[in-house]
C-alpha cells in the first residue's frame, strides 16, 4: 500500500461537481455520517474545485475506528448515567 501524504495529488468522484476531479490530500476535521462524533484532523482527499472532502484513505482508517469506540463509550456512559423514573 502507497502511503499518501498531505500535500499529494490524486483524482476523484466528487458527488457535488458530479464529475471526475483532482484533489489534494489535507489534514480535516470530519463528522461521521450519523453525526454522532467529529473525527479530529484525519487525512482525506479534497475536491480542488469545491473544497469537499471526496475520499477518506485506508490508511486514516484507525484513527476513524478510534473515534468511533470512543463516541460509543461516551454513549453508554450517557446511558448508564440517565434514571428511568416510572410513575
Amino acid at each position: 500500500m502507497k502511503t499518501v501524504k498531505a500535500g499529494d495529488n490524486s483524482k476523484a468522484i466528487c458527488h457535488k461537481c458530479e464529475c471526475v476531479v483532482d484533489t489534494t490530500f489535507m489534514k480535516r476535521d470530519v463528522a461521521l455520517s450519523d453525526n454522532s462524533a467529529m473525527v479530529e484532523n484525519v487525512l482525506v482527499a479534497v475536491c480542488n474545485s469545491c473544497d469537499s472532502v471526496v475520499a477518506l484513505l485506508q490508511q486514516s482508517s484507525k484513527h476513524v475506528i478510534k473515534t468511533i469506540k470512543a463516541s460509543e463509550i461516551v454513549a453508554r456512559k450517557d446511558r448508564a448515567d440517565r434514571k428511568c423514573v416510572f410513575s
